[in-house]
């Protein structure tokens, strides 16, 4: 997949390559968590932000666990 790719490039650790990832499956997650809470839409938003905010903040500590 293309995020497994901009993961395994030594330059990843940048804002722009996490955007690339939060830009293609944001929907995703979003989607994810409102069919779980019952359609609550800024309930849903608040889940997938906090999603990707836990997972940039993580982002720099990434490897391949080959």
């Amino acid at each position: 997949m293309a995020e497994t790719l901009l993961l395994e490039r030594p330059k990843v650790r940048h804002q722009k390559d996490f955007g690339s990832i939060y830009d293609e499956h944001f929907q995703r997650v979003y989607h994810y968590f409102l069919s779980r809470i019952g359609y609550d839409h800024e309930t849903a938003i608040d889940l997938a932000e906090e999603t990707f905010l836990r997972a940039f903040e993580h982002f720099p500590s990434y490897r391949d666990w080959e």
